[in-house]
């Protein structure tokens, strides 16, 4: 089954991705073609993630931030 999707060149910054609700829309959106950046606390389930996607050829990036603290704010700043 194709999907009617496509994301290629689109870009995707998914928060909570190492688990759960966040995880799947990650990986669906990988699987769709976009090139994500995942933000989580944990940074072995990020680790995961990455060497899955990248395994398949996927261009995806992750981060270990907790985004309720002082590190956020400067963080995003940064990229602003």
């Amino acid at each position: 089954m194709t999907s009617q999707w496509n994301l290629q060149g689109k870009q995707a910054l998914i928060s909570g991705a190492t688990k759960g609700i966040g995880l799947a829309v990650a990986e669906e959106l990988v699987n769709l073609g976009a090139e994500v950046f995942i933000v989580a606390r944990d940074p072995v389930g990020i680790k995961a993630f990455l060497e899955k996607t990248r395994a398949s050829g996927r261009k995806t990036h992750g981060l270990a931030l907790n985004i309720f603290g002082a590190d956020w704010i400067s963080w995003s700043t940064m990229w602003a």
